[in-house]
């Protein structure tokens, strides 16, 4: 199954906006929900889109003259700063993947299962609502706090207001109104899910935080073969020193900061090789920039990009794995590496503390 946050429009939706009577009971629960709303929103907005086989559509609710006076009505009280173009855009790409969520069609299932909340877990919340069968939900990191960070970076959302120092200031941002939705959903899916599994207890935190209930959180730590890593033997102290990031070239993981410390270390060990295996296809812009400091750098002839490789052909190579991430769960290469004997570095989020 594929779900398509923002699909084309149905068939004669112009003609239905005049019937739409469904559409004006939709918005306020609809920005409740979107604006720091739980379970009880959710169940709502399920019974009116999808009960009793009704036509409701996404441009239903948000070409209808009754649901831009509700946008702007939200603009006015939320972020009356910003721009209204801005504001409305980014209420549009909410409601349009909230409301592909809505309108999937859910496959049979005795139980359904999400590994993350964010939409997979919205569409398990709103599987459990509708058809009374349980869902569970199991995290590796945790998504909202993922998201948030990726929300707070991101360059596509304009910043309508400076906070400076000021941690008390009430004002709504674009970004805030993002992290928001997300929570929310979150917070919907931890209510719905009768089991919330993860890979440590830290995690687990920040779930309570979100609404989950004590009694449905388990911890399932990652597991490895212990033998087949052990039995790769470690690199040559004569070999070329070696240390490596492996990981997806993606800013979560910060592979700007593996460079500028692969710069640092050249200054003591001027032969040091520092490798960056994983795939850069996953975000080709920010490699480009990884790639732009590694000339600016001049380390042309110490960092190397490898793409995807298989790990235990490459791990006898190395001599240190750095771990340069902004937000982890249970790394499994840093699992990987110490069972290879391989001593890591790595910064102190998720469970690497733990690990080493």
């Amino acid at each position: 199954y594929d779900l398509l946050l923002n699909g084309a429009p149905p068939p004669g939706w112009r003609l239905r906006l005049r019937k739409a009577c469904d559409a004006r009971r939709l918005i306020p629960p609809l920005s409740r929900f979107i604006d720091g709303g739980e379970l009880a929103e959710l169940r709502e907005l399920v019974g009116i889109v999808n009960a009793g086989g009704k036509k409701l559509s996404l441009y239903d609710i948000t070409e209808s003259p009754e649901a831009f006076e509700i946008v702007r009505g939200m603009y006015e009280t939320l972020m009356p700063q910003a721009s209204f173009l801005q504001f409305y855009w980014a209420w549009r790409a909410l409601c349009g993947g909230l409301f592909g969520t809505l309108k999937f069609e859910l496959p049979d299932a005795r139980v359904y299962h999400a590994i993350s909340t964010g939409y997979a877990g919205l569409l398990a919340a709103r599987a459990a609502v509708e058809t009374g069968r349980p869902a569970v939900v199991t995290e590796h990191g945790i998504y909202t706090n993922e998201r948030r960070i990726e929300i707070l970076m991101a360059e596509w959302i304009s910043d309508t207001v400076d906070k400076g120092l000021n941690l008390d200031d009430p004002r709504i941002d674009l970004r805030d109104l993002w992290i928001r939705a997300f929570e929310s959903y979150a917070r919907a899916c931890y209510a719905a899910c009768s089991g919330v599994t993860t890979l440590y207890r830290d995690n687990q935190q920040l779930q309570l935080s979100l609404g989950a209930e004590s009694g449905r959180l388990q911890a399932i730590a990652n597991g490895i073969d212990v033998e087949r890593f052990a039995a790769l033997g470690v690199a040559p102290q004569d070999a070329r020193p070696t240390m490596a990031l492996i990981g997806r070239v993606v800013p979560i993981k910060d592979t700007r900061t593996f460079i500028a410390a692969a710069a640092a270390v050249r200054r003591e060990i001027a032969d040091i090789r520092a490798l960056v295996m994983g795939p850069c296809d996953e975000d080709p812009a920010y490699a480009s920039e990884c790639r732009q400091l590694v000339a600016e750098l001049g380390l042309e002839g110490c960092v190397e990009f490898t793409g995807a490789v298989r790990i235990a052909e490459w791990l006898p190579k190395v001599h240190v794995v750095v771990l340069t991430s902004l937000s982890e769960a249970q790394p499994l290469i840093l699992l990987e590496a110490g069972a290879a004997g391989i001593p890591c570095v790595a910064t102190n989020v998720g469970a690497c503390r733990e690990i080493i």
